[in-house]
């Protein structure tokens, strides 16, 4: 069994999550996944604990059995300061007597930070739920986004339960972090809190020096689309738009867009040209987006609720000659302007469809 912070030695991940909102910044800096974002991943995840760090435990939890779930909490609340910025968190350390929770500032040194926490109150039925909370072993807890326990047999192992918003990737992040965490509240209790460094050094390299590269300046004659493909070919399974009902990866996107194309080519839809959009916000309106720069053409968003009248004159004066449109559409078009369904079969345009340049050129005259 390796003993590297954050390797997952078991997991269990499934569907389901936790409907309410959280008050906690953490959510804002940690990575999320369609399933997490739609409320449906939860799962049990089981991290290999150090030897070493596993024997301090032990022998601290021989004067307090209660002290091993406070100095995670410790670890859980220096993580949460550290990775989010924020200078109070509120945990929760649920024992044998029950949930105690207070909201705490992360200063000082780490000792202190754990005896604050053991002097939490007990919380009352109706309290909100909470991102994390620290558990005994033994104990189970169905008020917090996620659950952490430290279980020191034979192989000691930092056991999670979490579910949405919290997403897998997350959870695994803050694993890590937490053990690196927990190392130092053990080990050094005199550190002040912000000397502690709770992110993997070759994450942080990775984050300097990769996340931080610029990337290629835009040509004269770069196109949208183009630099959308450039995306699709490097991570075509990603997740690339998601709304309340559905989602679409990289490579998904671009074949409907690439169909919509088609059909605004069948439509007579050439470069330069106005298309109007009367697509409800939604993962179907940047697909019509897309669409439509794919075919070369310029886009026209229609507010659906205008009179018929106001929409007749914008398409008038913009010269449009087509507009695409979604199944609940009900909007009246002129006589002349092809209606064109977002949706369809049809395979993807693959012709060349200009630049955008050419395309302002002709929209409007005169240098780009």
């Amino acid at each position: 069994m390796s003993t590297q912070a954050g390797t997952i030695v078991a997991s269990q991940v499934r569907t389901g999550g936790f409907p309410d909102a959280f008050d906690s910044s953490l959510l804002d800096v940690l990575p999320q996944s369609v399933a997490s974002l739609a409320g449906q991943q939860q799962g049990t995840l089981e991290f290999a604990v150090d030897a070493s760090l596993a024997q301090a435990l032990r022998n601290a939890q021989v004067a307090d059995a209660a002290d091993t779930p406070c100095r995670l909490a410790a670890a859980l609340a220096l993580v949460e300061s550290r990775l989010s910025g924020a200078e109070e968190v509120t945990v929760r350390v649920v024992g044998a007597d029950g949930a105690r929770q207070a909201r705490i500032g992360v200063a000082g040194p780490l000792s202190s930070l754990s005896s604050r926490i053991g002097q939490a109150g007990l919380v009352d039925g109706q309290a909100a739920p909470v991102v994390w909370a620290s558990v005994a072993e033994g104990q189970a807890h169905d008020g917090a986004a996620s659950t952490w326990c430290l279980r020191l047999g034979s192989e000691p192992i930092l056991e999670v339960v979490f579910q949405s918003p919290l997403s897998l990737a997350a959870a695994t992040l803050l694993a890590g972090c937490v053990l690196r965490a927990l190392e130092a509240v053990v080990a050094s209790p005199e550190l002040s809190c912000d000397a502690v460094e709770v992110v993997d050094p070759d994450e942080r390299e990775r984050q300097l020096r990769v996340w931080s590269t610029a990337p290629a300046a835009r040509t004269r004659d770069g196109t949208v689309h183009d630099r959308f493909s450039e995306v699709r070919a490097q991570t075509p399974d990603a997740m690339a738009v998601v709304d309340s009902r559905s989602s679409l990866t990289y490579a998904e996107l671009d074949r409907r867009a690439g169909s919509l194309a088609s059909r605004l080519r069948s439509a007579g839809i050439t470069t330069g040209q106005v298309v109007g959009m009367a697509v409800p916000r939604s993962v179907d309106s940047i697909v019509a987006l897309l669409g439509v720069l794919k075919c070369g053409a310029a886009y026209l968003p229609l507010e659906l609720s205008l009179p018929a009248e106001r929409v007749a004159f914008m398409l008038a004066d913009a010269r449009v000659d087509a507009v695409v449109v979604a199944d609940s559409t009900a909007l009246p078009l002129p006589d002349g302007v092809a209606r064109v369904p977002v949706d369809g079969d049809e395979p993807a345009w693959d012709g060349d469809c200009g630049t955008d340049g050419l395309c302002l050129r002709r929209l409007r005259p005169g240098p780009c």
